[in-house]
């Protein structure tokens, strides 16, 4: 599976910037908050463009770094509440994605190889897992993380209909199947606990993603 065939409407991506907010105490010790405006967060040495695509609690940001013409190389990344990029490791492929981050700085996303897309798990310090899948199944791209490090996303079946699934840290891998009449699914939210998976159903859908007639 070529890795153009990950479903174009998750591929959109908006640039963002942080506010960060300072809080100051007068000298009668009346604290106020004053928001010091947008702060650049920079790219990966080389990249043209950064997107921040989650944050945590505590301030910790994760997204991409973009080089190149359309379509640019993404790169996985990591800054930490101070504003620090972190470069976060691929194994097997030279591009990624980190699409989410939990309240204990774990991510998760997905690495692209030169055939297919593969979910990944990266811990707090920046430590890459990739994450099994069963036979048959491919091109996963994951997309959130809970608190518990249970990972949710959509993977290509044996059958190439996509299908959401949950993958749990003991490595058990989940297909969450479909609405009844409906072919396709994904799974882009999880709750804090990894009780709740939530998503979207598809009646059928074309190769590129979006819904057919």
């Amino acid at each position: 599976m070529k890795r153009n065939s990950v479903p174009v409407a998750r591929r959109r991506m908006f640039t963002l910037v942080a506010a960060l907010a300072v809080v100051t105490g007068a000298v009668t010790g009346t604290a106020r908050a004053t928001t010091t405006g947008p702060v650049d967060l920079g790219t990966l040495p080389g990249d043209d463009e950064s997107t921040v695509l989650a944050v945590n609690e505590a301030g910790e940001m994760v997204g991409l770094s973009l080089a190149g013409p359309t379509p640019k190389r993404s790169h996985p990344v990591r800054w930490d509440a101070t504003g620090q990029i972190m470069a976060l490791p691929t194994p097997g492929g030279t591009e990624g994605q980190v699409r989410d981050i939990n309240s204990f700085g774990v991510s998760a996303g997905y690495v692209l190889t030169a055939t297919t897309a593969v979910p990944a798990r990266w811990d707090a310090a920046g430590q890459a897992t990739l994450l099994q899948l069963p036979p048959g199944y491919h091109n996963a791209t994951a997309w959130a993380i809970s608190d518990t490090d249970v990972v949710v996303g959509a993977w290509l079946t044996p059958a190439e209909q996509y299908h959401g699934f949950r993958w749990d840290p003991d490595g058990t891998a989940t297909d969450l199947g479909t609405l009844p009449g409906e072919t396709w699914s994904m799974a882009d939210g999880i709750s804090g606990d990894g009780t709740i998976v939530i998503g979207s159903a598809v009646r059928s859908a074309c190769s590129c993603g979006h819904e057919c007639s």
